[in-house]
């Protein structure tokens, strides 16, 4: 999040671009790998060493939702991106 407000508040020019490249490549590779991680690994091995009194199923369960939602929000954030980035041109100056 602190990226992209770096990128709305920055002026285009080619640290701009570099930037809005790393988040592109974030969100397009890394998050996707960041969810299957915590889904794979990190959740069921909470799951073995919570007890049920831990209540921690509902809370994996709004973790999982969230992180569905963020899917679809980078999407969303991925393709407007990707468009400002190629219709981007650095300020001269």
């Amino acid at each position: 999040l602190g990226q992209l407000e770096g990128l709305l508040a920055a002026p285009i020019d080619e640290a701009w671009r570099a930037g809005a490249c790393g988040v592109l490549d974030y969100m397009r590779h890394d998050l996707s790998l960041h969810t299957a991680d915590e889904e794979d690994d990190l959740f069921p091995l909470l799951r073995r060493r919570c007890t049920p009194t831990d209540n921690l199923d509902a809370f994996l369960k709004v973790l999982s939702a969230d992180a569905a939602h963020d899917e679809v929000r980078a999407s969303l954030i991925v393709t407007r991106l990707g468009e400002c980035l190629a219709k981007a041109e650095p300020e001269v100056g």
